[in-house]
């Protein structure tokens, strides 16, 4: 079984057509596909309950899901020209407001964020992260050896905290 392919050299020989194309597909699945989402915010902080999922695993492929939270989110600024292309705040400064491009606010990890959590084995597992807590990470990486695995749904329940604060 070839585990993974590599193309090295692509010789053409005759290519007297103008404007000609060139597609190159390649067969097979990647050994590896991770996802992680963006951080997801509850907007105060919730009891997560219990993670679970649906998919397609045939023999040879695993999902592996794991999960991270926190209190904190740090805001990180992304400047852009008027084309849209990512550059630095000094150089987003330099021309009149009416020539510059959009600003956009991504949240980060911040200080308390927990470690990634143990793999979960199946769905439907307790949640493995600190709780209660406000934001949520997930992670979800298919692993596959010559066949897909396909990750149809995810949902981790969630509830208000019993008590904010003892």
């Amino acid at each position: 079984m070839l585990r993974s392919a590599q193309l090295r050299h692509v010789d053409f020989l005759s290519l007297d057509v103008e404007g000609a194309e060139l597609e190159v597909y390649g067969e097979g699945f990647v050994e590896q596909a991770t996802y992680i989402t963006r951080i997801l915010d509850l907007g105060r902080r919730v009891n997560w309950g219990k993670i679970r999922w649906d998919a397609a695993v045939p023999e040879g492929t695993r999902i592996e899901i794991r999960t991270r939270t926190g209190n904190q989110g740090a805001e990180q600024l992304h400047y852009r020209d008027k084309n849209g292309k990512e550059i630095t705040e000094k150089r987003w400064l330099k021309p009149p407001k009416r020539l510059r491009g959009r600003v956009d606010t991504t949240l980060t990890v911040g200080d308390d964020w927990s470690r990634w959590s143990k793999i979960y084995d199946t769905s439907g597992q307790t949640f493995q992260s600190p709780t209660p807590r406000r934001f949520l990470e997930i992670e979800a990486r298919l692993i596959s050896e010559g066949q897909a695995a396909a990750l149809d749904w995810l949902a981790v329940d969630f509830s208000p905290p019993l008590a904010d604060r003892a």
